[in-house]
């Protein structure tokens, strides 16, 4: 036998549950935000397959880490094969100066190869822009290789080297729109030649 107190707390129920339906499913007049994570098939719209599929697999349980697939990765190159002169006069120090925008990627390698007969240190300033301002900078020193031996004499010095190793190289997470090197020539009376190879990639 229903009783009135059964009877009052069936309507106060269905109320309860009828007013979180309203609350959670959206109007015409206000929409809900399109969510992929929840879009279970990629069709770009949540709906009843959706929700289908994700009750068949109700009760499951494992790695919640959820896999993502990059479709296309963005990676660009660049050499840039340079001298810089012994220093002339009112100029101690001859320099070249390497500017990398990197604006929309998210890594930079760099590599380095400098050489001379007479091997030598030199420096190179690292500094970094945002916009048209410098955040950062440090002046360092790397070390010229030699050991130069004519392999095949049409090839470039770089393919010549004995033991080709870069005379520095550095790789690091982009947070600045520029990144500027300055590669100075220390040793004075003679030529530097250097190969300056940088990737960005997405």
């Amino acid at each position: 036998m229903v009783t009135k107190k059964d009877l009052v707390i069936a309507v106060l129920t269905t109320f309860c549950l009828t007013a979180t339906l309203f609350m959670i499913l959206p109007t015409k007049s206000s929409p809900a935000e399109y969510d992929p994570w929840l879009d279970v098939n990629d069709d770009g719209t949540i709906n009843i397959i959706d929700l289908a599929t994700t009750a068949k697999a109700y009760g499951a349980s494992g790695d919640p880490t959820k896999p993502v697939e990059i479709a296309e990765r963005r990676v660009e190159e660049n050499v840039i094969d340079f001298v810089i002169d012994e220093s002339i006069e009112n100029e101690p120090y001859s320099h070249f100066n390497i500017t990398i925008p990197t604006a929309g990627f998210r890594i930079v390698t760099v590599s380095i190869w400098a050489y001379q007969f007479d091997p030598t240190y030199f420096d190179y300033f690292i500094g970094y822009r945002v916009a048209d301002r410098w955040v950062n900078a440090s002046l360092k020193t790397g070390f010229s290789q030699s050991a130069f031996s004519i392999i095949d004499p049409n090839a470039g010095w770089w393919e010549n080297i004995r033991e080709p190793h870069p005379s520095l190289s550095w790789t690091e997470e982009i947070w600045f729109s520029e990144l500027v090197i300055t590669i100075i020539n220390l040793s004075g009376a003679q030529k530097l030649t250097a190969t300056a190879v940088y990737y960005l990639s997405t």
